[in-house]
């Protein structure tokens, strides 16, 4: 995004006044997610959201929570302490992705390929930015899902 320590990125990512990292962020997301959606099965938007979601509570468990008083730092403080939650997040992200998994046998391949890269990814966003607050964990989300399209799309074609 911005070259610059963690205070340099969160000052960028906090300014209202530039949108244009926002706006290319957004173009970029949304070409994967409609280029790849073209291509797939329509049970994959299920999986990749699914997925995605799976992301978004893998970052929070393993992100550091911004102490800010946000509802990003209430969900990470949540999931971190509650492990029943957590173990449930895997079920949930696994139900929407069985279709596509029992129709496309090599989707369970992508799917534990995924939950590996997402966790890696979810901490370099950590790292990037010294902790996970709901701006970074929704910027997850969305790139989440569109790794996971482009993953099937390579795997399925």
């Amino acid at each position: 995004m911005v070259r610059g320590g963690k205070e340099k990125k969160l000052e960028i990512m906090r300014d209202k006044y530039v949108g244009t990292g926002a706006l290319a962020f957004l173009s970029f997301t949304l070409l994967i997610t409609f280029s790849t959606l073209a291509y797939l099965p329509p049970a994959s938007l299920a999986f990749s959201s699914s997925l995605a979601s799976l992301s978004y509570v893998i970052e929070a468990r393993l992100g550091t929570a911004p102490g800010d008083g946000g509802l990003g730092d209430d969900f990470i403080k949540a999931v971190r302490k509650d492990d029943k939650r957590f173990a449930l997040s895997f079920i949930g992200a696994l139900i929407p992705s069985a279709p596509l998994i029992f129709f496309r046998p090599v989707s369970g391949l992508i799917f534990i390929l995924a939950i590996i890269i997402l966790s890696l990814f979810g901490k370099l966003l950590d790292r990037t930015f010294g902790f996970s607050n709901g701006d970074v964990l929704g910027a997850n989300y969305e790139l989440s899902r569109a790794l996971v399209l482009f993953l099937l799309l390579l795997f399925l074609h």
